[in-house]
């Protein structure tokens, strides 16, 4: 098993399960068609349906951070009120993607011209600062992380 870290609004204690699927589901709420969360993961969508197929769906998967203190400064800037949770998730028989966190905020609808590009560097490069894990299984709690 390996240690990540992962933000939700979810009460959990240790030895509850986190299954893939709920950010994708979180998306299929939203209503309002120019909203850009809505644009900036239907454009990273298309580019893995087109360029990288094997890789695992942002919709159904568990999105996981390495190491401690990047999952803290996501919580503290992106989700405040959501709890932090210290993750066991087996590697042996699953396809991961690690993308540049830095590189998704760059997509957006005023760079709509460069969005595919943005969107294929995320899929294909290794991340240059933080990686955001993009999990297709499900993963273990094993602590809150205050």
């Amino acid at each position: 098993m390996t240690v990540f870290y992962h933000v939700t609004e979810q009460v959990l204690k240790a030895g509850d399960a986190i299954h893939p699927g709920h950010y994708g589901r979180e998306l299929l709420t939203i209503t309002h068609p120019a909203e850009p969360l809505l644009f900036h993961e239907y454009i990273l969508e298309q580019a893995r349906c087109r360029l990288f197929p094997q890789k695992p769906s942002r919709f159904h998967a568990v999105f996981l951070w390495e190491d401690e203190g990047d999952a803290k400064f996501f919580k503290r800037r992106y989700r405040p009120m959501q709890h932090l949770y210290r993750v066991e998730a087996p590697l042996d028989r699953v396809s991961i993607h690690r993308g540049d966190f830095h590189n998704t905020s760059v997509i957006g609808p005023a760079l709509i011209e460069r969005a595919m590009t943005y969107a294929a560097y995320y899929w294909e490069c290794e991340p240059m600062e933080v990686a955001e894990v993009v999990y297709p299984g499900s993963v273990t709690v094993t602590q809150h992380v205050p």
